[in-house]
């Protein structure tokens, strides 16, 4: 987790119980073991803040010399974020 994350989370001000949130981090193609992986990290720490985190944290893989996406993870994002929707919409309250 990126010093910025750590002092994002550390310096809320009020407790943000009930919102809804989730955790994920880009990463290079290598190894978790070598690039390390924050998602776990962050996922964490916003569920220790206060928030309803309702999917684990995801890794999604970038490249280049300014990091973009890369190709073959486009479906996983679409994937992961369709999850994400689906768990966030079930949290909405139902119009009567």
């Amino acid at each position: 987790m990126t010093q910025a994350m750590k002092e994002f989370l550390g310096g809320l001000e009020s407790k943000p119980e009930g919102i809804l949130a989730a955790g994920f981090d880009t990463r290079i193609d290598l190894p978790k073991l070598l690039t390390g992986a924050a998602a776990g990290p962050i996922t964490r720490g916003l569920k220790a803040a206060g928030f309803k985190v309702l999917i684990d944290g995801e890794s999604f893989l970038v490249a280049g010399k300014h990091p973009s996406l890369v190709a073959s993870e486009e479906g996983h994002a679409k994937e992961w974020a369709a999850q994400l929707m689906a768990l966030a919409e079930a949290q909405l309250p139902v119009a009567v």
